[in-house]
């Protein structure tokens, strides 16, 4: 898919498979993909993918937003019992009655009324945020520092499927080699400024 981290071809030269080995290749397909979702798990979307109509109770005068990093605010809706209004973002030059504040380093939308902080109507789901959040828009823009992340991370996944071989006595006897861990240490390193609080992994 084009919001994994990896291409095909860039698994398989992780993989040392040559590109006329198509051996398990709907199983490597698979494997990408499961990676990827596991990083954003722990570190939130890499490349930009569109969060539509993310509900969240009214009452304070912000919201965490659920995917991070956020990219850019598309609509955000409030409702005062059932009457709808759509917020307008505020900005330096222009401070609207029904505005909204995001604060690009926690996700945090803060509702705002003519310059000043106010709360959204008392209410449940009743804040529908829809937003596109992630750090590249495309496959082809993702840094070295992601790719490579999710290149141990599938070289630790695929042992499953690689036999590696053990000397008993005289004899070279193939063995599974089956990952007991799905994020290696060294990944978890890489990306530490970035782990998600709560993850449940590394925490």
């Amino acid at each position: 898919m084009t919001t994994d981290i990896l291409t095909a071809a860039e698994a398989a030269s992780v993989l040392s498979r040559g590109a006329t080995d198509t051996s398990k290749g709907s199983l490597l397909a698979i494997a990408i993909t499961a990676v990827t979702e596991k990083l954003e798990e722990v570190i939130g979307p890499v490349v930009y993918a569109t969060i539509t109509a993310e509900l969240h109770d009214g009452g304070g005068n912000l919201i965490y937003l659920k995917q991070q990093p956020v990219a850019s605010i598309t609509q955000v809706v409030e409702y005062d019992n059932t009457t709808a209004s759509t917020l307008t973002a505020e900005s330096n030059t222009s401070k609207p009655t029904t505005g909204y504040y995001l604060n690009a380093v926690n996700g945090a939308l803060i509702r705002r009324n003519a310059n000043a902080d106010v709360r959204y109507p008392v209410g449940r789901g009743n804040v529908s945020v829809t937003y596109v959040a992630g750090r590249f828009a495309t496959q082809g823009s993702i840094t070295n520092r992601y790719k490579l992340a999710a290149a141990w991370t599938l070289k630790n996944a695929w042992r499953a499927w690689e036999a590696s071989v053990t000397q008993v006595g005289e004899y070279e006897v193939p063995q599974a080699s089956f990952p007991t861990f799905s994020i290696p240490n060294a990944v978890k390193e890489l990306l530490a400024d970035e782990w998600r609080a709560g993850s449940g992994i590394g925490d």
